[in-house]
């Protein structure tokens, strides 16, 4: 099975409003949940093609450390997981005027093959 991960950035810390314009590009309802792995708050989302898809800040504010290290100039992350089938969420991202979204990397993993690859990384 292939399953793909995606990481967004958005540079803002407004994660109430991001969630709110993040739920209208997607056409879905955010659900807010708590989480310590997390760094506290953070939306899920279900997104009518399957998968996962949240919304978190980048630093974790419980554990001091950074979800995503080279990309600190994000204060949010949207990371979106999903296997089998691939959907592009980049299309309903891109009507987030408000708060642009930039894609960090994207890489998929094969369970079959046990391999691992980049796909695209913004920064090397």
């Amino acid at each position: 099975m292939r399953i793909t991960t995606e990481v967004f950035g958005i540079k803002s810390e407004d994660l109430d409003a991001v969630t709110e314009e993040l739920a209208d590009a997607l056409e879905t309802e955010a659900n807010l949940r708590y989480g310590e792995a997390k760094g506290g708050d953070y939306s899920a989302f279900d997104p009518r093609t399957g998968g996962s898809l949240i919304l978190q800040d980048n630093f974790n504010g419980i554990e001091q450390e950074w979800e995503q290290k080279k990309y600190k100039e994000f204060g949010l992350i949207i990371l979106v997981q999903q296997s089998g089938s691939y959907f592009d969420y980049e299309p309903q991202l891109s009507r987030m005027k408000r708060f642009p979204v930039t894609l960090l990397h994207r890489r998929y993993y094969d369970s079959e093959a046990e391999k691992t690859d980049r796909l695209f990384e913004l920064k090397p």
